[in-house]
């Protein structure tokens, strides 16, 4: 139950930090090019995401 919970933290401070560096990046940078990168970056993300919870429900 340790562990579990430990993983879930660390997800959740992942997310944080990721959330941050986003928005210090938004901020910092404020051209189009870099909120269409951000866009770019995002959508990847979900698309891996799907596409390993697709893979991961096929295996089983």
């Amino acid at each position: 139950m340790i562990t579990l919970t430990g993983s879930f933290v660390g997800a959740n401070l992942l997310v944080l930090y990721v959330s941050v560096g986003v928005d210090w990046v938004s901020r910092t940078y404020s051209q189009q090019w870099v909120q269409i990168g951000i866009r770019v970056v995002a959508a990847w993300i979900g698309a891996i995401s799907v596409l390993m919870t697709a893979f991961a429900f096929a295996g089983s």
